[in-house]
């Protein structure tokens, strides 16, 4: 139910995908999403739609991330959510808004399921060659790195809108 135009998706894309993937890498090396890549990427959603969508979209947009991070606030205050996936959160919430975030949570759940499975299966091979624990993500045996699924999820949502 996206009615964005094309030239947001295409910017979204362009802008917010790269600032994503960076959270991918980083949450799957060290098992945190650094605060310059969720303020960033908050800050050019937030851009985008001014620009784009006009001011009415984006308190729309404003008022369902709030929403979205205060009922979020409870898991992460108790470690179940990790505070940078928390924040990954807020800025996805915002650049997608209330019915794009719908659709994107389908995505998400499925996206989810994958790279648990993926996740866990890699860890297996990953441990035992890798002595120094660079890749913290796969020595941490019950946490798991929820900002490569939300980053992931959201560039192939972003790409999804475009087809």
């Amino acid at each position: 139910m996206n009615s964005a135009p094309d030239s947001y998706i295409w910017a979204s894309l362009i802008l917010l995908g790269p600032l994503a993937l960076v959270a991918v890498y980083t949450d799957l090396k060290t098992m945190l999403i650094k605060n310059w890549t969720n303020g960033a990427f908050a800050a050019i959603a937030f851009v985008l739609i001014l620009v784009f969508l006009g001011w009415q979209p984006l308190l729309y947009h404003l008022l369902f991330a709030v929403c979205l991070m205060i009922l979020l606030y409870f898991p992460a205050y108790f470690g179940q959510l990790g505070g940078g996936d928390w924040k990954m959160f807020g800025g996805v919430a915002l650049s997608l808004g209330f019915w794009s975030f719908a659709e994107y949570g389908l995505l998400l759940a499925a996206c989810t399921i994958i790279v648990l499975l993926l996740h866990r299966a890699i860890g297996a091979f990953v441990r035992p060659r890798d002595p120094e624990q660079t890749w913290k993500s796969f020595h941490k045996p019950r946490h798991f790195p929820f900002g490569v699924t939300i980053g992931l999820s959201y560039v192939l949502y972003v790409i999804y809108l475009l087809l």
